[in-house]
């Protein structure tokens, strides 16, 4: 009888008391989409290498670099480029090398599951409505962030080929877990 009254009280308890997360951000993005957004850039760039630039004038050429990153992905290649041993140049005619880059994608996704009872609100005739929190046995919510980039890197003069540059993917994430009812997190955003 103690142990029905007990687990009565305990289920009206977890029904009544609960903590609820707002995401907000005082700026257009937040930082977490920026940080996911960025790894995967870097991610996508540390599968490259650039032998062929050392001590050569390089111009990058960003003219079909279409994102929301524009300026990250820039910046990241420029740093790649110079810490590979090249002369960054501003004026295409002064380069021995031109290094078009363009994006396929640089974004982020969220997908999340649960196991338990999600959050819903009940209509009380002459009380208004009651909220009810979500009571998450198993759950998980996962944010993605993705970088695909294309480069070609050309003789300025023969405007030839010099180097074959696959396409370069980079996979973020940022992982929440609940599993009975104890949360933790995981992720390779440098946070």
């Amino acid at each position: 009888m103690k142990l029905n009254i007990f687990l009565t009280a305990a289920c009206a308890t977890l029904f009544t008391f609960g903590c609820q997360t707002n995401n907000f951000t005082n700026t257009k993005r937040s930082s977490e989409e920026q940080l996911l957004c960025t790894t995967a850039v870097d991610l996508a760039l540390s599968k490259v290498e650039f032998p062929q630039v050392i001590d050569k004038k390089v111009y990058i050429e960003s003219k079909r670099l279409d994102s929301v990153d524009k300026e990250y992905v820039q910046g990241a290649l420029r740093r790649k480029v110079a810490m590979s041993g090249a002369m960054l140049c501003d004026e295409k005619s002064a380069a021995d090398i031109v290094l078009e880059v363009f994006s396929g994608c640089v974004g982020t996704s969220k997908t999340s599951w649960l196991v338990g009872v999600p959050n819903f609100s009940i209509a009380i005739p002459l009380a208004g409505t009651v909220s009810i929190p979500e009571i998450a046995v198993m759950k998980r919510e996962r944010e993605g962030g993705t970088g695909k980039i294309g480069m070609i890197m050309l003789s300025n003069k023969t405007h030839k080929s010099i180097l074959d540059i696959p396409l370069l993917y980079g996979d973020s994430y940022y992982n929440t877990f609940v599993i009975l009812f104890v949360p933790f997190t995981t992720t390779n955003a440098i946070r």
